[in-house]
C-alpha cells in the first residue's frame, strides 16, 4: 500500500508543475503578443502594402492587433479586462480608426443590458437567492428518478435565463452530487447508478445551455446576434421579441433533451428521489427565511425582468425613453 503522505506530496508536485507550466505560458504569451504583432507589421511593410492585390495598411494593423489580443487572451498573460481595452489605445495609434469610433462599441446599449444582467446575477449568488429558487423547483418536481432529473434541468434552465451558464452549473453541481450520493447510500449501484448520475449531470449542463437561449441576456452570443442585426440590417431585436422566439425553442429543446436522456440514452429506472430523504427540505431550512437583502434582490430581479419584457410598451407611453 502507498503512504497517503506520498500521494499528497505527489499531488502537490503535479499541481506545482502545472502551475509552473501555466506561468511559463503566461510569460511567453506576454511577449509573443506584441512581438508577433510588430513582426507582422514589419513583414507586411517588407512585402509591400496598399499595392495591387496586397493587403491595406489598416487591415495589416488590424490583423496584428488581433494576434496580440489572441495571445494575451489565450494565455491570460494579463487580466482579460486589460486585453479587452487594448483597441481603445491601439486602434487610434495604429491609424485604424479614430478614438471616437474605437470607443463607441464599449457604450453599446447591449453592453449595458448585459452589465445589468451580470450585476443582478452576482447579487443573486451573493445572497443565495439562486440556490433558494433552484431548491424550490427541484422540491416541487417530484420524487421519481425521471421527474427529479427534469426538475434539476428546469432549475438550470430558469437560472440560466438570467445569470451565466457556468455560474448556474457551478451552483447546481453540489446539489446534483448530493442527489447521486443519496442514491448510492440507498444501495443503488451498477448500471442504475451510472445512468442516474449521467442523466443528472448532463441534465444540468444541457439545461443551463438551453435556458441561455431563452432570453437576450442568457448568453453572450445572443447579444452578438442582436448587435449584428442592428448594425447590419437596422433591425432592433427587443428583449420581448427575443423571448417570444427563444423561450418556445428553449422549452421544446429542454423537453426533448429530458425525454432523450431519461428514456433513450441513459434511462435511470431508479425509484425514490432526494425529496424522500428530506435533503431538499433540510437545505431550504438551512437557508432560513429570506433576509432583507435577499428580498431586495428578488424585487430588483422581478422589476428588471418586467421592465425588460415591457420595454416596447413603456417606450410607446414615454417616447423620450426610447
Amino acid at each position: 500500500m502507498t503512504d497517503p503522505d506520498d500521494d499528497l506530496n505527489n499531488s502537490s508536485i503535479i499541481l506545482d508543475n502545472s502551475g509552473s507550466a501555466f506561468n511559463l505560458a503566461k510569460r511567453i504569451g506576454f511577449f509573443a503578443g506584441p512581438l508577433g504583432a510588430l513582426l507582422m507589421i514589419l513583414g507586411g511593410y517588407g512585402f509591400g502594402v496598399d499595392g495591387d492585390g496586397g493587403i491595406s495598411t489598416p487591415a495589416l494593423h488590424t490583423l496584428a492587433l488581433a494576434w496580440w489580443m489572441a495571445c494575451w487572451w489565450l494565455t491570460e498573460a494579463v487580466p482579460i479586462a486589460v486585453t479587452a481595452i487594448l483597441p481603445i489605445v491601439l486602434l487610434p495609434l495604429l491609424g485604424i480608426s479614430p478614438i471616437k469610433a474605437a470607443t463607441a462599441p464599449y457604450a453599446h446599449p447591449l453592453v449595458f443590458l448585459f452589465m445589468g444582467g451580470f450585476i443582478i446575477g452576482i447579487a443573486m449568488q451573493r445572497h443565495q437567492l439562486h440556490r433558494r429558487i433552484a431548491l424550490h423547483i427541484v422540491d416541487r418536481a417530484g420524487h421519481s428518478d425521471v421527474l427529479l432529473v427534469g426538475g434539476v434541468m428546469l432549475a438550470a434552465a430558469f437560472l440560466s435565463m438570467w445569470i451565466m451558464n457556468t455560474a448556474t452549473c457551478m451552483m447546481l453541481l453540489p446539489i446534483g452530487i448530493a442527489l447521486i450520493d443519496y442514491q448510492q447510500s440507498r444501495g443503488v449501484d451498477g448500471q442504475q447508478l451510472r445512468n442516474f448520475s449521467l442523466c443528472l449531470l448532463l441534465g444540468i449542463a444541457y439545461g443551463a445551455t438551453l435556458g441561455g437561449v431563452a432570453t437576450l441576456i442568457g448568453t453572450a452570443p445572443n447579444g452578438f446576434i442582436a448587435a449584428f442585426m442592428l448594425e447590419t440590417y437596422g433591425l432592433e431585436i427587443s428583449f420581448l421579441q427575443w423571448l417570444q422566439v427563444g423561450l418556445p425553442i428553449s422549452v421544446l429543446l429542454l423537453v426533448a433533451t429530458w425525454l432523450l436522456l431519461t428514456q433513450v440514452v441513459y434511462p435511470p429506472r431508479v425509484k425514490g428521489g432526494m425529496g424522500e430523504s428530506g435533503y431538499i427540505h433540510s437545505e431550504l431550512e438551512s437557508l432560513g427565511t429570506m433576509s432583507g437583502a435577499e428580498k431586495i434582490v428578488a424585487a430588483v430581479f422581478v422589476s428588471a425582468a418586467t421592465l425588460w419584457v415591457t420595454r416596447g410598451t413603456i417606450s410607446d407611453w414615454f417616447p423620450a425613453l426610447q
